[in-house]
């Protein structure tokens, strides 16, 4: 679907594609001065593609005082995953929920404030949606997910 995506985007469309580290990142870099994110993370993808250096950049975010959006985020609930959650423990603004274990992704879907953005990792590519609407309507539906899904236990981080 990716490329029948690009293929219709206007200079004037509200849909975004990236194809490259740089631009995902970019991309990913501006959710942390949002109001409110809500992800659904695979973080075996994210470490294998971004590596160990940029989940430790993004748990430690979550530990900065100036850190004023609201997050919540289901992860698989896998060894890399476990690792990040380990990390963000304590964080007053960031809250984590693994997925049932029966239930298995490799993309990432974000939810941020107006926007959403789905990520790909193979090949790496990122759609980025600027639609109220649409962030509204997948909002809800991440919601639903969250309650559904197995809370992390927020306790202080350790060393």
């Amino acid at each position: 679907m990716l490329p029948l995506i690009t293929s219709h985007k206007s200079h004037s469309s509200p849909i975004e594609f990236h194809d490259t580290l740089e631009g995902v990142l970019s991309v990913s870099h501006t959710f942390g001065r949002a109001k409110r994110a809500r992800y659904l993370t695979n973080y075996s993808s994210i470490k294998q593609t971004y590596g160990e250096a940029v989940m430790k950049k993004w748990a430690a975010s979550a530990h900065d005082p100036r850190q004023k959006t609201r997050v919540q985020q289901i992860i698989v609930d896998e060894p890399d995953g476990k690792m990040f959650a380990s990390w963000i423990k304590g964080s007053k603004t960031w809250k984590l929920r693994y997925l049932p274990q029966e239930i298995h992704f490799t993309i990432n879907f974000d939810v941020v404030d107006d926007t959403v953005a789905i990520t790909s990792f193979e090949p790496l590519s990122m759609v980025v949606i600027h639609s109220k609407e649409v962030a509204q309507t997948l909002g809800h539906l991440f919601d639903q997910t969250w309650d559904r899904c197995t809370p992390n236990a927020q306790k202080k981080k350790q060393g």
